[in-house]
């Protein structure tokens, strides 16, 4: 099937010299749970991907539910394959660069709550191997849950199993 774009009021064909069109997507919909301990690192969702052409990008959509206990705390960072991408330079002290902060809230059945985390990144890997992206979760203090709340409760709608999402997509540059 031959994909079509918009030209001013008419419609042409998508040729090999346009750019910033959708080339593939990749997801990986996970709804195992994760607990990530105090003091503790894990990958937590994946998905790779086999970019066409050296010049793509890939975009990166990850939709994360945790949970946490509460006042607990903790970060995620992109990885790709081991390295960490998308990450601050920011940081000092004793501070950790991180894609993004994850946290839980000190109050009432606050452990009966799981939280969406939405993250994005744009990448240019310039190779057309398979490329494999992770989201790493820290836990600095307390504990961490993927796709669950911190009080698992199974009789009632208050902890509801929930799913999570690492999204690739190849544009064409």
């Amino acid at each position: 099937m031959a994909l079509t774009k918009v030209i001013g009021a008419g419609v042409g064909q998508l040729t090999s010299s346009d750019s910033d069109f959708v080339i593939q997507v990749v997801s990986n919909a996970s709804d195992t749970v994760t607990n990530v301990t105090n003091g503790a690192t894990t990958n937590i969702i994946s998905q790779a991907i086999t970019p066409k052409a050296t010049s793509s990008k890939i975009l990166i959509r990850a939709a994360l539910t945790i949970g946490t206990d509460s006042n607990s705390y903790g970060y995620c960072k992109l990885l790709k394959g081991s390295s960490a991408i998308g990450v601050s330079t920011q940081a000092s002290g004793s501070q950790i660069n991180a894609s993004f902060q994850v946290m839980g809230l000190n109050w009432t059945y606050s452990n009966y709550r799981a939280y969406p985390h939405i993250f994005e990144f744009l990448d240019s890997p310039s190779t057309t191997s398979a490329t494999t992206y992770n989201i790493s979760m820290s836990c600095t203090s307390g504990d961490l849950y993927l796709n669950r709340s911190a009080n698992l409760v199974t009789d009632n709608v208050w902890t509801p199993a929930t799913v999570s999402t690492l999204t690739l997509m190849e544009i064409a540059g």
